[in-house]
C-alpha cells in the first residue's frame, strides 16, 4: 500500500503533495523504461498517468489527448512513438525467443558433452577390458608356447629314444640272423652225424655176423680136436679179423660216444639259442609295440599342437577384427560428437556476439 504524506506550498505554483511509492523490481524496470520513452520525470509520469494524459495498456504506453490545445504534429509524434514501441516490443520478443532457443541449444550441447564424456568413459572402460582380455590371451599364448616347447622337447627325446630302439632292434635282427646261420650249420653237422651213425650201425651188424661165425668155428673146434691146420689158420685169420673188427668197433663206439656228447651239447646250445631267439622275438615285438605307441602319442601331440595353434590364431584374428570395428566405431562417434560440439560452439558464440553487440 502507498503511504500518502501531505504538505503545503506557497506562492503562485499549483499546490502539490509528496507521495512515497513502494514498487517491485519488475515495476521499477517498467517505470525506468517508461521514463526513457516519454522523456518525463517519474513525478511527471505519475501525474500524467493519474490525470489521464497517459494511459498504460499491456506494458505499452499510450498518450491520451486530454488537452484541447494538442496539435496534429503532437498526434503524429505519439503515433510514431507507438509504432516504435510496437517494433521494440516485437524485437524484444524475438530476442527473448532467440535467447530461449539458444538456452535450449546450450542445454542440448551440455547434454551432448555429457553424453560424449559418458561415451568416452564407456569406451575407455571397454578399451581397458579389451586390453585386459588381450593381456590374458597373450599370457595364455605364452603358456601355450611353453607347453608346445615342452611337447617338442618331449617329442625330440622320444625320437632319440626311437632311434636308439631302432638301432637296438637292428642289432637284435643281426644277432638273430647269425643264430639262424649257426642253426643251419648245426643242422648240417647233425645230418653228418646221422650218416656216421648209419655207417656205425652197418659195421655193428658186420661185427655181430663175424662174432656169430667165431662162435660157430669155436664150436666146430671143440667138436674136433683133430681139425685141419687150414681150419686153425682160418680160425686164426678170423680171430685176427674179429680183433680188428672189435678194435674198429671200439673206435667207432668211442667216436659215437663223442658224437653223442657233441650232439647233446649241440642240443643244449640249440635249446639255448631257441630260447634266446624267442626272447629276442619277444623283445622285437615289445619294441615294435613301444615304437607304435610312441608314434601314436607323437601323432596325437602333433595334432593337438596344430589344433591349438589354429584355435589361437582364430581367436587372435577375431579379437583383432573386433578391435578394428570398435576403434572405427569410436573414431566415427567421436568425429560426430566433435562436429556437433563445433556447430553448437559456433552457434553459441554467434548468439553471444549478437547478445553483447
Amino acid at each position: 500500500m502507498a503511504r500518502r504524506k501531505t504538505g503545503t506550498t506557497t506562492g503562485l505554483m499549483t499546490p502539490k503533495s509528496k507521495v512515497n511509492v513502494s514498487l517491485t523490481e519488475k515495476a521499477l524496470e517498467t517505470l525506468e523504461t517508461m521514463t526513457k520513452e516519454t522523456g518525463l520525470t517519474k513525478s511527471a509520469l505519475f501525474e500524467s498517468i493519474l490525470t489521464g494524459n497517459i494511459s498504460v495498456s499491456s506494458q505499452h504506453l499510450k498518450l491520451v489527448d486530454n488537452t484541447p490545445e494538442k496539435t496534429g504534429e503532437v498526434k503524429k509524434i505519439e503515433e510514431d512513438k507507438d509504432t516504435a514501441n510496437n517494433i521494440i516490443s516485437q524485437q524484444l520478443e524475438q530476442h527473448k525467443q532467440q535467447i530461449k532457443n539458444l538456452e535450449q541449444e546450450v542445454i542440448k550441447q551440455n547434454n551432448l558433452v555429457s553424453e560424449k564424456n559418458q561415451l568416452n568413459e564407456s569406451l575407455e572402460s571397454a578399451l581397458q577390458e579389451k586390453e585386459s582380455h588381450i593381456k590374458t590371451l597373450e599370457s595364455e599364448l605364452e603358456n601355450k608356447k611353453k607347453e608346445d616347447k615342452n611337447i617338442i622337447n618331449k617329442l625330440s627325446g622320444n625320437e632319440q629314444k626311437l632311434i636308439e630302439k631302432e638301432t637296438e632292434l637292428a642289432t637284435i635282427k643281426t644277432q638273430l640272423e647269425q643264430l639262424n646261420n649257426n642253426l643251419k650249420i648245426k643242422e648240417d653237422e647233425l645230418k653228418k652225424l646221422s650218416e656216421v651213425e648209419e655207417s656205425l650201425s652197418i659195421k655193428t651188424k658186420v661185427i655181430e655176423e663175424l662174432t656169430q661165425k667165431i662162435s660157430y668155428f669155436e664150436q666146430e673146434i671143440d667138436k674136433s680136436t683133430n681139425s685141419d691146420k687150414s681150419l686153425q689158420d682160418e680160425l686164426t685169420k678170423f680171430e685176427k679179423q674179429i680183433q680188428e673188427a672189435q678194435d674198429k668197433y671200439n673206435d667207432l663206439r668211442s667216436e659215437l660216444n663223442d658224437k653223442n656228447n657233441f650232439i647233446n651239447s649241440l642240443n643244449q646250445k640249440l635249446s639255448q639259442q631257441e630260447s634266446i631267439i624267442n626272447q629276442l622275438n619277444q623283445q622285437i615285438k615289445n619294441q615294435k609295440e613301444v615304437i607304435q605307441q610312441w608314434e601314436t602319442e607323437g601323432n596325437n601331440l602333433r595334432l593337438n599342437y596344430e589344433q591349438n595353434q589354429r584355435l589361437l590364431e582364430a581367436n587372435l584374428k577375431t579379437i583383432n577384427e573386433q578391435q578394428k570395428l570398435t576403434i572405427h566405431y569410436l573414431e566415427s562417434r567421436v568425429a560426430q560428437l566433435e562436429t556437433v560440439s563445433t556447430i553448437g560452439e559456433q552457434a553459441l558464440n554467434k548468439w553471444r556476439s549478437k547478445l553483447y553487440n
